[in-house]
């Protein structure tokens, strides 16, 4: 897939995702109806729903790409070419009125991602990323630090649900 296409795909997908962050917004002030999935693996209405808006809407950007989704996944390895998504990235945090959620949409082709977006619609920011084009927060580049030591580093880091195994 040549970078000019990629690029049209992660404007078209990116604008998904975004109108997808609505319905997370919306639900943020509505009561939650949450369920387990495992000992402490929580879904919520807000989980399916974003995840069938963006399936219904990446299917008409991309419509040869499969689908290996989070909550409704039939297989666990892409296909040649295949929308990756997490509706509500932090399902536990959104349960529980903590801010701190995005959707995570990611296009695996010829057994590599080649763009990502991570949208975080209740703090208002919006990841991307094309393969060799570099990262974007809100349309302007991003980039690591130039830290070298490990003690001068911000280093953030979260726990499985299947810890015990």
């Amino acid at each position: 897939m040549a970078s000019s296409s990629r690029s049209n795909l992660l404007r078209q997908a990116e604008a998904v995702v975004r109108d997808a962050g609505a319905i997370i917004a919306a639900d943020w002030r509505k009561p939650r109806d949450v369920y387990l999935k495992g000992r402490i693996d929580l879904l919520t209405r807000t989980d399916m729903a974003v995840e069938a808006f963006l399936k219904e809407n990446l299917q008409r950007v991309l419509p040869e790409a499969d689908f290996l989704a989070e909550e409704t996944a039939s297989a666990t390895v892409p296909g040649e070419l295949t929308w990756i998504i997490d509706p509500v990235d932090g399902t536990t945090n959104f349960a529980h009125g903590f801010p701190f959620v995005a959707t995570s949409v990611a296009l695996w082709c010829d057994g590599r991602v080649v763009l990502g977006i991570v949208n975080a619609p209740l703090l208002g920011e919006c990841f991307t990323s094309v393969e060799e084009e570099g990262a974007c927060l809100n349309g302007q580049p991003i980039s690591v630090s130039n830290q070298t030591e490990l003690e001068s580093s911000l280093i953030a880091t979260g726990f499985p649900y299947g810890i015990r195994e």
